[in-house]
């Protein structure tokens, strides 16, 4: 079974700002996020099936586990592309345990409508080619459960406070300024770094999530 590389991390480290007296430009910063997120995706799409599916299985089970989802009515959760950490096994065992489950769709203004789901059938692609609810606001969620919900988040790379790098888009940034619940980020080894901050990958927009679920456990933060 192939196992992990060190590129992600060594890279991190080597951007981190050995000249302490530069503050990096937003334009700086822009730059610097667009060229991990390119590193972070051909790591991604590097490492061995065999490895991800092990690896895959393990955070499953450390969710599975965790007080944050036995004691959560309702599950936010991505359903994961091709690549991200798959969320499946826990979608399927939420629904198992009758939680209330909720899959985001995107809409104007960089923000997610949340809504609740009994199985992955009927689900619409969108133009980002993620598979969402068609919009039905019959099955938008509960709004008096968002506070006690556990969401799960996805990213390209997290850290060890919790930082994560996305995808470009905000959506999940506009999402964790104003959700109440629990967060936690589902992260392979590879993709984990010690600090994003110092490799400049972080500003005031960039909110961290609660805890990190990893292939060895969950980082609580």
């Amino acid at each position: 079974m192939g196992r992990k590389s060190p590129q992600v991390a060594e890279w991190f480290h080597s951007v981190s700002n050995a000249d302490e007296e530069h503050r990096l430009t937003q334009e700086e910063v822009a730059m610097r996020k667009r060229e991990a997120r390119e590193r972070c995706l051909a790591l991604r799409s590097s490492l061995d099936p065999a490895y991800r599916i092990a690896a895959d299985r393990d955070i499953s089970r450390h969710v599975l586990e965790s007080s944050p989802f036995a004691s959560s009515p309702a599950l936010l959760t991505y359903l994961s592309m091709p690549g991200e950490v798959d969320t499946r096994a826990i979608i399927a065992a939420a629904l198992e345990a009758a939680k209330v489950v909720a899959l985001p769709r995107c809409v104007p203004g960089r923000r997610m409508e949340w809504h609740v789901v009994t199985s992955l059938d009927g689900l619409v692609r969108s133009r980002f080619g993620v598979e969402e609810p068609d919009g039905d606001p019959a099955t938008l969620l509960d709004s008096s459960l968002m506070g006690q919900a556990l969401a799960l988040v996805p990213g390209l790379a997290f850290d060890r406070s919790g930082h994560r790098l996305g995808y470009g888009g905000g959506y999940y940034d506009v999402f964790l300024s104003s959700f109440e619940g629990a967060t936690l980020g589902l992260c392979r080894t590879e993709q984990l770094a010690d600090s994003l901050a110092s490799a400049g990958l972080v500003t005031c927009l960039d909110l961290p999530v609660g805890a990190v679920a990893t292939p060895a456990g969950i980082l609580r933060l």
